[in-house]
């Protein structure tokens, strides 16, 4: 009972680096200590902090800007890229109607002078001979002829069973040719149509076609001195014939 009503000794703490667990002041040292280092601490590295959100916020800045440069860039790219395809097909027509224009002024120009009926080679009567002349009105020579043709008993153009005959003979500026002649034989009645079209080549390479159809109305008739007279075959508006070009 004595030692219970002794008056308690002062509570004097510890000295700091000192642990005294059974001192509530050195305790509260202890904490007071650790706070003011904690807070000594963030007062540091607060401008570490403030620093690296600054930096931390200029690359998000830099990322962004980057990005929209890159669209930027690759819109620019796109736009350039049409740019040039439309400045390349622009200069390619220019160049196609330079050409065009190069082949209209330079080249041949082949039209039907003539179709003839002719009897046909000895020792035959049966049909006839027929002759296309041609005359070239252009400016340069016309080689390379293809004849196509067909007899018809209606006055209209197709395409289908044409027969083909080849020239390699060169038709001259101004100058007429008599293509290869070719048979029709002797049909049961009259008139029949010749029609087709003669296929040639100009100059720079181009390839053109004249138009054709020629009404028959017999074959060449025999004349009181045993020969034969020729029949010049009249031109014809048969449907559906193309153009020349």
């Amino acid at each position: 009972m004595d030692e219970a009503n002794k008056a308690k000794e002062a509570d004097r703490g510890c000295q700091r680096g000192k642990d005294d667990r059974s001192s509530d002041l050195c305790a509260q040292w202890k904490a007071a200590d650790a706070a003011k280092e904690s807070a000594d601490w963030a007062r540091r590295m607060y401008p570490w902090i403030v620093a690296g959100t600054i930096i931390g916020g200029l690359t998000l800045v830099a990322a962004v800007a980057a990005a929209m440069f890159a669209k930027s860039a690759s819109d620019g790219a796109h736009e350039a890229n049409r740019i040039a395809r439309a400045v390349a097909s622009r200069a390619e027509r220019d160049a196609e109607t330079a050409r065009q224009a190069l082949i209209r002024a330079d080249r041949a120009i082949i039209r039907i002078s003539t179709v003839q009926s002719e009897p046909p080679p000895l020792q035959t009567k049966d049909g006839a001979m027929i002759t296309i002349r041609v005359v070239n009105i252009g400016r340069t020579n016309a080689t390379d002829f293809e004849v196509y043709y067909a007899l018809r008993e209606e006055p209209m153009y197709a395409t289908h069973r044409l027969s083909k005959l080849i020239s390699n003979d060169i038709c001259v500026p101004g100058s007429p040719l008599n293509l290869p002649a070719f048979k029709v034989r002797k049909r049961s009645k009259y008139p029949v149509y010749i029609i087709g079209y003669v296929d040639y080549a100009a100059a720079h390479g181009s390839r053109f076609k004249t138009f054709f159809c020629r009404r028959m109305d017999g074959l060449p008739t025999e004349t009181d001195y045993g020969g034969y007279e020729n029949i010049s075959l009249e031109e014809y508006p048969c449907r559906r014939l193309p153009k020349s070009s």
